[in-house]
C-alpha cells in the first residue's frame, strides 16, 4: 500500500522542462509559435476563401424562369441561379427561346477580406420580353404532345402570359390551353391545366373576384363549344371526384340529352348514304372512286359504351379516294420526277428531319426491289406522303373544279372504310373477308387491290399496310366534339399541332381482331416502317 502511494506521488511530481532552441528561451519561441498559428488561422478564415474564389457571387432571376445566363458569352447557369464572377468588367447575357436576349455590362469587385462570413454579392432580376408568343406556344404544344409525362411544360409556357395587361393579350395563352387539353389524359396533367388557367386569369397572383369570373367564363365557353366535355372531365378528375360527378342529377340529365342527340347508336348494317356515286377518275393510272356526302357515326359503335373512342356524329362532304394504296411503281414515278425524294438523297432528308434512316429501305440504286412493282410503297414518312400528294395534284391533267390532292382526315378515312355501312367492325361487314392480316409465315403485304371492294369500291381498307392520315393525333380528340354533326367537320384545327400523325387500317403483321375499322393509332411524322403506306384523296379544301 505504501508502494502505491509513492508511485502516485512520483507521477504528481513529474515536471517537463523545455530547452532553449538556437539559444532562444522557451517562453519567447512559444509566444512566436502561437502567434504564427493564430495568424495562419486568421488567414485561412479571413483571406484564403477570398483569394481562392476571388470575385462576386452573382444571383440572377428572370421572369419567366429557366432562362440561360452567360458571362462574356460563356454558360453560367439557368435562372434562378448563383455563380461566381471574377473581378473586372463583364457582360451578363440572358437568353430564352422566343424571348428578346438581354445583356448588361457591369463592373464586379474582387474583395478578399472576410468573404467566408460576408460573400460579395450582386443580384439581378430581368423581366424578359416575348417576341412571338404564338410561335412559342405552338412549339410548346408539340413539346407537350411528345412528352405528356412532363406536365410542367404547360405551366412553364403560360407564365409569360401572366404579365399581359388585359384578356385580349392573354387570348393566345387561353387558346394554347384550349389546345393542350387534346393531350390531357390523367389527373396530374389536368391539375396543371386548371392551375395555369387560374393563374392566367389572375395575372399570376391571387384569385380575385374578377379573376374568378374570368376563369368561370373560360370553362363555360368550353362547355358551350364542346358538348361532350363532361366525359373528358370524368376521365381526368381524381377517382372520388369522378364518382361524385357521375352520381349527380346534372350528369344523369346530361347523359339523357347525349343519347337523344345521338339519335340512338346506329344498328349494324345501317346504310350511311344510298346516293348514286359519280364516275371514277384516274390520275397517272391511280383510280379514284367517289365517296358520297353523309353523316358518319364515328368511333366505337359496337356496344355504345363511353370510351376515348366516344361515338359522335361527323358531317362529311363528298370526296374521291384512291381505290388502292400507292404502289412502289407509282412512287418510283414520283421520286424520278422529284430527285429530292430519292433514296440516294437520304442524307439531306435526314438533315431536314423529314424521314428516318429506314426511308425506302430495300430500294437499291433508287429502284424498288425486283418483283415489287405492285406492292404498296412502305417505309415512307408523313412528309414523303404529303409531297407525293402535291406532285400528283400538279401532274394531273384535269381535276374536278375546286378539288386538291391530299391525305385523308381520319373521319374521312373511317367513313370511306365503312363503305356505306354503320356499326360493323370491318369494311366487308362482320368479318375481315379477304383483307390481308397476319397469317402463319407472313413476311409482307400483298399487291395493292388484294381484297374484295367494300360498298364504295375501295380495296385494302383493312389490313395490308397502315395508312397515313392528315390529322395530328390526339388521344382525347373525340371528347371535344359537338352533338351537332355539322360542327364536327374534319379539318386541321383540332388539334392544330402535335408530335404524331394518325394512322389507320392495320397491316399484314396485325391480328384482325385487334384492328377494327374504328381503330386509331399514330406514328411520329418522320417514321418509316415496313407496315405503313398511304393513299390520297381528292377533296375540296
Amino acid at each position: 500500500m505504501r508502494k502505491a502511494k509513492n508511485a502516485v506521488s512520483d507521477i504528481q511530481e513529474v515536471q517537463v522542462k523545455l530547452k532553449p532552441v538556437f539559444g532562444i528561451a522557451p517562453g519567447t519561441y512559444l509566444t512566436v509559435l502561437y502567434t504564427l498559428i493564430l495568424l495562419v488561422l486568421l488567414f485561412l478564415l479571413l483571406f484564403y476563401p477570398g483569394l481562392k474564389k476571388r470575385g462576386t457571387f452573382v444571383s440572377v432571376e428572370s421572369f419567366p424562369p429557366s432562362a440561360i445566363v452567360r458571362v462574356d458569352g460563356v454558360y453560367a447557369g439557368t435562372t434562378p441561379c448563383t455563380f461566381l464572377v471574377p473581378p473586372g468588367k463583364h457582360t451578363l447575357g440572358i437568353e430564352k427561346p422566343f424571348f428578346r436576349t438581354r445583356e448588361q455590362e457591369d463592373v464586379f469587385s474582387g474583395r478578399v477580406f472576410a468573404t467566408l462570413f460576408a460573400k460579395p454579392r450582386q443580384s439581378y432580376a430581368f423581366d424578359l420580353e416575348i417576341l412571338d408568343p404564338a410561335t412559342m406556344l405552338d412549339d410548346a404544344l408539340k413539346d407537350f404532345a411528345a412528352n405528356p409525362h412532363i406536365p410542367e411544360i404547360i405551366t412553364d409556357k403560360v407564365q409569360a402570359g401572366y404579365i399581359a395587361e388585359d384578356r385580349a393579350e392573354r387570348a393566345v395563352y387561353y387558346d394554347y390551353l384550349d389546345n393542350v387539353k387534346y393531350f390531357i389524359t390523367n389527373t396530374l396533367q389536368f391539375s396543371h391545366v386548371v392551375e395555369s388557367t387560374a393563374r392566367l386569369a389572375s395575372g399570376g397572383g391571387v384569385l380575385t373576384a374578377g379573376a374568378l369570373r374570368e376563369l368561370t367564363a373560360v370553362w363555360i365557353r368550353q362547355l358551350e363549344r364542346y358538348e361532350n366535355l363532361p366525359f373528358w372531365l370524368l376521365s381526368c378528375l381524381p377517382a372520388e371526384s369522378a364518382r361524385s360527378l357521375a352520381g349527380t342529377v346534372w350528369f344523369e340529365q346530361f347523359l339523357i340529352r347525349y343519347r337523344a342527340a345521338q339519335g340512338g347508336i346506329a344498328q349494324s348494317g345501317d346504310v350511311i348514304s344510298s346516293a348514286p356515286p359519280p364516275a371514277p377518275l384516274r390520275i397517272r393510272g391511280l383510280r379514284f372512286v367517289a365517296v358520297p356526302s353523309g353523316v358518319l357515326q364515328q368511333g366505337f359503335t359496337e356496344n355504345g359504351t363511353v370510351t376515348p373512342q366516344l361515338t359522335h356524329k361527323v358531317s362529311l362532304a363528298g370526296f374521291y379516294m384512291a381505290e388502292t394504296e400507292v404502289s412502289n411503281r407509282l412512287y418510283q414515278d414520283f421520286a424520278d420526277a422529284n430527285p429530292r425524294w430519292k433514296k440516294s438523297n437520304l442524307g439531306s432528308l435526314l438533315a431536314e428531319k423529314l424521314v428516318a434512316e429506314s426511308y425506302l429501305e430495300g430500294w437499291e440504286n433508287d429502284r424498288y426491289p425486283a418483283a415489287a412493282a405492285d406492292l404498296p410503297v412502305v417505309n415512307v414518312s408523313f412528309a414523303a406522303a404529303e409531297a407525293f400528294c402535291r406532285w400528283l395534284g400538279t401532274s394531273a391533267t384535269a381535276l374536278p373544279a375546286g378539288y386538291t390532292v391530299r391525305l385523308p382526315y381520319e373521319s374521312e378515312w373511317e367513313y370511306a372504310a365503312r363503305g356505306g355501312l354503320q356499326a360493323l367492325p370491318y369494311p366487308a361487314g362482320r368479318d375481315p373477308g379477304s383483307s390481308r392480316f397476319y397469317q402463319e409465315g407472313s413476311t409482307g403485304p400483298q399487291p395493292v387491290g388484294f381484297s374484295e371492294p367494300n360498298g364504295y369500291g375501295l380495296r385494302d381498307m383493312s389490313g395490308n399496310v397502315w395508312e397515313w392520315c392528315a390529322d395530328w393525333f390526339s388521344p382525347m380528340r373525340y371528347f371535344f366534339t359537338s352533338w351537332n354533326a355539322a360542327e364536327n367537320r374534319p379539318g386541321p384545327d383540332r388539334p392544330p399541332a402535335g408530335f404524331e400523325h394518325v394512322v389507320r387500317g392495320g397491316s399484314w403483321a396485325n391480328q384482325p381482331e385487334l384492328v377494327k375499322v374504328h381503330t386509331r393509332a399514330s406514328q411520329p411524322v418522320d417514321w418509316c416502317t415496313p407496315y405503313l403506306g398511304f393513299r390520297p384523296v381528292l377533296a375540296r379544301p
